[in-house]
């Protein structure tokens, strides 16, 4: 029974390492990547900011962890300002085919409920990842709950 399970794991190992080498070759041979990360302004219109970020290897989900990251720490300038709540935690990043599964942290959930609140968190995070080309489908979860526990929900 255990090695019947130790082998299904390292098939599914397998098949996820499969999926990640099928996906589009976004990012080939490079050490840094131009990204647009977006945030709003003072008149509440979405931004978008070009960012140089650097990436150590050559992993789509590298790439998008620094992305989500850099969108986490929220902007530079008095200007500009995220609807993602401080102190959100990115917990960890799985790319399976076309789909991206963020997990984070429970302060995702501290922005006051309301529909509007959430529309636009959704929005900073989907247009900072639509950018990729590998990416046509985003999974939120908080703390492996998802959104019919509620995650980003009015």
């Amino acid at each position: 029974m255990k090695k019947g399970l130790i082998f299904l794991i390292l098939l599914l190992i397998l098949f996820l390492f499969a999926l990640e080498g099928l996906a589009y070759n976004w990012v080939v041979e490079a050490d840094a990547v131009e990204l647009k990360i977006y945030f709003f302004n003072q008149e509440d219109c979405l931004t978008k900011i070009s960012y140089l970020i650097k990436v150590d290897g050559f992993s789509k989900t590298e790439v998008v962890r620094k992305a989500v990251e850099k969108l986490l720490r929220g902007p530079e300038s008095d200007n500009l300002f995220s609807f993602i709540p401080e102190g959100t935690k990115l917990n960890y990043v799985i790319l399976l085919g076309e789909t991206i599964i963020l997990d984070f942290s429970k302060e995702l959930q501290d922005y006051g409920g309301g529909s509007f609140n959430a529309i636009h968190i959704r929005q900073q995070f989907e247009e900072t990842l639509y950018q990729f080309p590998f990416i046509k489908n985003i999974i939120f979860l908080v703390n492996g709950e998802g959104e019919e526990s509620g995650v980003l929900q009015p």
